[in-house]
C-alpha cells in the first residue's frame, strides 16, 4: 500500500523551525516545503517527466498554504498533459539568477569540464536554494554575505571564499552582457566576511562539531565514487593512508570481519590484523560491483582498475571540500579522542597503540603478533565505529 501523507497546517508550517541543514515538510501531491538554515521556507513542487525534476512555487509566508495548493494544481496539469511546468515558472528569465549562471558555466569553454562541473556544484548546492528564481538586480549584498556566512559558519572556510568568487564571476559575466547593472560582491570585503583562515587551518582536529561537518561532507563529496569510498572508510579505521590506498580483495576476510595487512605494507615491518565493524564491511561491499572483479585494490585509481590511487588523491579530495585536514589526520583524531575515553570504552593504551601501529613497548614486543589485543581492539573499533555514527547523526551546534 503508497504511504499517505498528512496534508501540512498553517500552524504547522507557521512554527517550523530553521535547523543547522535545511529539511522538508511533506504536503502530499508532490508539494513540498524547504525550511532553510536562516529560516526562509520555500515552496517545491516535484515532478517526473523525462526525469525527476522541481520548480519553486514561492516563499512563504508571501505564498500561502492555499495558495502553493493551487500553483501545484496548475503545475500538475501541465505534468499530466506531457508539458514542463518550469519552462514559463519564471516572469523575469532574462534577469532570472539561475538563467544568468548556467550561461556562465555553459561558456566557460577554455576550463576543463571537471573543474566547471566541480564549480556549478558549489552554486547548485549553496547559492540556488536561496536565489535560483531571483531577478539578479533584486539580490542584496548583505543576502548574499548571510548566505555565503552559513558555509562558512559550517567549518567550510576555503568553500565559502570559492563560492564568493564564483557568485563574483557570474555578476561580472551578467555586467559584461548588459543583464546586471553592478556587480554586488564588490561592495563586499571577502577577508573581513569570513572567519581567518588560520582558525580552519588544521591537519586533525578533535573537535567534535568539526570533525561531525567533515564527516558529513565526505558522505556528500561528488567526485570520484572510489576516492568517496575510501575517504568514508578512513576515518573508521585510521590506518595511514597508505593502507587504504594499498587494501586488496584478498587480505579482507568478510566471514570473521577481519583486515590483514601484511608487514611489506606496514612501516613497523610488522603484519597486522584489523576487525572491521558493520560499518566498515558495508562500505567495502558498496565496491565490490565496481572492482571486485576488475581489480585487486578494494579503492583502486578512476585512471585504471590495475593501479593505487595516487598519494595526493585523498588530501585533494579533502580539500576540495573545503578543508586543510589531511587524510593523515585521522590518526591524530582517533588517537586523541580514544585516549580521552578510556574510562568509557575500558580498553588500555597499549591496545589502542597497537591499533595504531605506533611503536609499542617491550612487554609487547615480547607477545607480538599480528593479532595482539584482537578482542580488546575488537571492542575499540566497535566504539570507535558507534562514536563516528552517532556523531554523523547528532545536531550539534
Amino acid at each position: 500500500m503508497p504511504k499517505i501523507t498528512k496534508p501540512l497546517t498553517d500552524t504547522e508550517i507557521k512554527n517550523a523551525k530553521a535547523k543547522t541543514k535545511q529539511y522538508k515538510l511533506y504536503d502530499g501531491g508532490n508539494l513540498v516545503l524547504v525550511v532553510f538554515p536562516n529560516g526562509k521556507k520555500k515552496w517545491q513542487f516535484h515532478y517526473k517527466l523525462h526525469k525527476r525534476s522541481s520548480i519553486s512555487l514561492g516563499s512563504y509566508p508571501e505564498v500561502s498554504l492555499k495558495e502553493a495548493r493551487e500553483k501545484r494544481a496548475i503545475a500538475q496539469k501541465k505534468v499530466d498533459a506531457g508539458e514542463n511546468p518550469s519552462l514559463k515558472h519564471s516572469s523575469s528569465l532574462e534577469h532570472n539568477f539561475k538563467k544568468i549562471a548556467d550561461n556562465f558555466f555553459a561558456k566557460q569553454k577554455s576550463q576543463s569540464p571537471k573543474y566547471v562541473k566541480s564549480n556549478q556544484r558549489k552554486i547548485e548546492r549553496y547559492i540556488f536554494p536561496y536565489f535560483e528564481n531571483r531577478d539578479i538586480n533584486s539580490i542584496q549584498p548583505h543576502e548574499m554575505l548571510k548566505v555565503l556566512q552559513i558555509i562558512d559558519n559550517q567549518g567550510k572556510n576555503e568553500t565559502a571564499k570559492r563560492t564568493f568568487d564564483l557568485v563574483s564571476r557570474i555578476y561580472r559575466h551578467a555586467c559584461n552582457n548588459g543583464v546586471a547593472k553592478i556587480n554586488i560582491m564588490h561592495s563586499l570585503d571577502k577577508k573581513e566576511s569570513f572567519a581567518s583562515v588560520n582558525s580552519k587551518n588544521f591537519a586533525h582536529t578533535t573537535d567534535p562539531k568539526i570533525l561531525r561537518e567533515i564527516l558529513i561532507s565526505i558522505d556528500n563529496y561528488f567526485g570520484d565514487y572510489n576516492t568517496k569510498m575510501a575517504l568514508m572508510v578512513l576515518p573508521y579505521l585510521f590506518v595511514r593512508p597508505i593502507n587504504i590506498r594499498l587494501m586488496k580483495w584478498e587480505q579482507i576476510d568478510f566471514k570473521q570481519q577481519i583486515w590483514s595487512i601484511p608487514k611489506e605494507e606496514m612501516k613497523t615491518k610488522r603484519a597486522l590484523d584489523i576487525p572491521l565493524t558493520d560499518t566498515v564491511i558495508e562500505i567495502i561491499n558498496s565496491m565490490k560491483q565496481i572492482s571486485y572483479n576488475t581489480s585487486k585494490y578494494v579503492f583502486p585509481s578512476r585512471i585504471s582498475n590495475m593501479k593505487i590511487l595516487s598519494e595526493n588523491t585523498l588530501n585533494q579530495a579533502l580539500s576540495r571540500l573545503g578543508y586543510e585536514y589531511t587524510a593523515h589526520g585521522f590518526r591524530h583524531t582517533a588517537s586523541t579522542i580514544l585516549h580521552e575515553n578510556i574510562h568509557n570504552h575500558k580498553i588500555s593504551s597499549d591496545a589502542i597503540e597497537f591499533q595504531l601501529a605506533h611503536s609499542v613497548g617491550s612487554s609487547v614486543k615480547a607477545i607480538y603478533n599480528k593479532a595482539t589485543y584482537i578482542e580488546e581492539r575488537t571492542i575499540l573499533m566497535k566504539w570507535w565505529s558507534d562514536y563516528l555514527n552517532k556523531l554523523k547523526n547528532s545536531s550539534l551546534t
